[in-house]
């Protein structure tokens, strides 16, 4: 059995449930925000909670350096590995369950393709190319490194915040396990017709709203939304 803690808040937090869904792993999984893990570990490392997960993965959050430290002195300490991206979180790197890896060789990581590299190892299913592709369109939105293919990994957020977590997981691990090359169906891309044209609307209504400053030695454009 396995327990994945990972980000609530975009793709990047929640492909990891998609690539473990893919495996068949055995698997609870408990989404947090930026300042709530630290406090759940702690919490947790004084009960039995963790007695019954054989591995702990933490993706795309860093906890703090008590929390660490608790970790490193529980008897769960075998069962935790991290994989994050944030600068913020090198200092985890101190830990031997941690790996917090901004860039390598001219790419720069997330979550994701961290988490990415260490599953498709162990679990030959995740080496095909639509898995490949949807972890490249993820990695590119979460750090705006496009490489490959901006305007469907912006696509892809946009579907993200349309469909919800729970839909984006529950339809995406389908996708993934259906097919051997990534591509959004019809229905979506319609839907991404009219989210775009939606939004061209937006700018077009804002254009003569927009007020031009100066800060800093940049150009900005300033919209008030009410």
């Amino acid at each position: 059995m396995k327990l994945l803690l990972s980000h609530i808040a975009d793709i990047d937090g929640v492909t990891p449930v998609i690539l473990l869904n893919l495996t068949s792993l055995n698997f609870d999984y408990e989404l947090f925000e930026v300042d709530g893990l630290s406090a759940f570990i702690i919490d947790k490392l004084n009960t039995d909670f963790f007695e019954q997960y054989d591995e702990i993965f933490i993706v795309d959050l860093g906890i703090s350096l008590e929390c660490a430290n608790k970790i490193l002195e529980s008897k769960y300490h075998r069962k935790f590995k991290l994989f994050d991206h944030h600068e913020s979180h090198m200092f985890l790197n101190d830990f031997d369950f941690a790996k917090v890896l901004e860039e390598h060789d001219g790419k720069k990581e997330c979550g994701t393709s961290l988490f990415y590299d260490y599953l498709k190892k162990q679990y030959n299913c995740l080496n095909k190319k639509s898995v490949a592709t949807f972890v490249e369109l993820v990695r590119e939105n979460d750090t705006w490194q496009f490489t490959y293919d901006e305007k469907r990994a912006m696509d892809l957020s946009k579907l993200f915040d349309f469909y919800g977590k729970d839909k984006f997981i529950r339809d995406y691990t389908k996708v993934l396990n259906d097919n051997e090359v990534f591509d959004f169906s019809s229905l979506e891309k319609e839907i991404l017709d009219l989210l775009n044209k939606e939004l061209d609307n937006y700018l077009k209504y804002q254009e003569d709203k927009v007020i031009f400053k100066n800060i800093k030695g940049y150009k900005v454009g300033i919209v008030f939304v009410l």
